[in-house]
């Protein structure tokens, strides 16, 4: 895999040493700048990961229930147990592989895994009157312009004008995750949360937005296209 300027740092739960250790090999083997911690128990998880491989069951610990009460830790499911996937949806489940397909499952589920972490730590810079702000981009919500060369890109509750650009210029800085919704409004695709006749809902903003009757199509296929791809 192609080299990145920072680690990867992965957690793997499981009570059963061998597969930790087969887990550990074929990452390190498959991808580079990466750092595995190994476990037998969640009770001994002692670092902060990008993202943990985990077992559902485990003699001591409950792999769906540990998830559910501990949403800001990204999870995938490494396990035997299909019958049990159905309970583990969530919306810090990232995954499900199965140990009886154990290579060729996890490097695809941790190749997504990695492009999805590096994502989102790209980081765009604006200059506003008083200072340049870095933010990374999937934390912007939304952008509209507001004319003169100005545009408002909103994250979450608080807004920067972008100055002296066009709207054009911003979108080609801001990349292909950012779609008009109208001429002046553009979204990350990324944050759709609900889509109506009326207009659309964004994750992180209460506000309706129109969708214009041309975007729309453009729109409804980036949602699902992104529905599929979480």
């Amino acid at each position: 895999m192609g080299k990145k300027n920072y680690m990867i740092t992965v957690g793997v739960v499981d009570d059963e040493q061998i597969f930790c250790e087969m887990i550990k090999d074929i990452l390190l083997q498959k991808f580079d700048d990466i750092n595995i911690h190994t476990y037998n128990s969640v009770k001994q998880l002692d670092k902060d990961f990008d993202f943990i491989l985990m077992d559902i069951n485990m003699p001591d610990t409950d792999g769906i229930e540990y998830a559910k009460k501990n949403e800001d830790k990204k999870i995938i499911f490494v396990t035997c147990h299909d019958s049990r996937c159905r309970e583990a949806f969530g919306p810090n489940i990232y995954g499900f592989i199965d140990k009886g397909n154990l290579e060729i499952e996890l490097v695809e589920n941790i190749s997504k895994m990695i492009a999805r972490i590096e994502k989102n730590r790209i980081t765009v810079e604006f200059k506003t009157a008083r200072e340049k702000i870095k933010i990374k981009i999937s934390k912007i919500i939304y952008c509209t312009y507001l004319g003169d060369m100005n545009t408002a890109i909103i994250i979450e509750n608080k807004q920067i004008v972008k100055k002296n650009k066009s709207f054009k210029e911003v979108l080609e800085l801001l990349g292909d995750d950012f779609i008009r919704i109208s001429r002046r409004t553009a979204i990350n695709k990324n944050k759709i949360s609900t889509i109506s006749d009326k207009g659309i809902y964004l994750k992180g903003e209460k506000r309706l937005l129109n969708v214009s009757r041309r975007q729309r199509k453009i729109v409804l296929k980036a949602f699902f296209e992104s529905f599929m791809n979480d």
